[in-house]
């Protein structure tokens, strides 16, 4: 075989060692939740309330409830269940974002709402 027909098929072999073998698929993310802020679980209403002043929204559907923090630059939700059947409900897990929904520092976020 002269090196002219060999050429393509030296080239093809690097591209060989990148496929896959037939019927494997690769693993896709796991999907997880966001890790809570640790700094507001385990807060009730009144003290979320003493840190932030009075939540913009506050919705309460069976025995969760939900209060929303609003300034210029972010939101905070967070979300309030009983640990237990007939107590109180209190911070189980919080998102912030920019007023457009878009991601922003969870730090940032709450310490922009704290001065206001």
């Amino acid at each position: 075989m002269n090196a002219r027909r060999l050429l393509p098929l030296l080239l093809l072999i690097p591209l060989a060692a990148c496929a896959t073998t037939p019927g494997a698929s690769p693993a896709g993310p796991t999907l997880r939740p966001p890790p809570p802020m640790p700094s507001l679980v385990g807060y009730d209403a009144k003290r979320l309330g003493e840190l932030f002043g009075t939540p913009d929204i506050d919705v309460a559907e069976g025995n969760a409830r939900k209060l929303q923090f609003v300034n210029e630059t972010c939101v905070l939700d967070a979300f309030l269940y009983p640990p237990r059947q007939g107590e109180k409900p209190v911070t189980t897990f919080v998102d912030t974002r920019d007023r457009r929904g878009n991601a922003v520092d969870a730090d940032t976020c709450l310490r922009s709402l704290r001065v206001r």
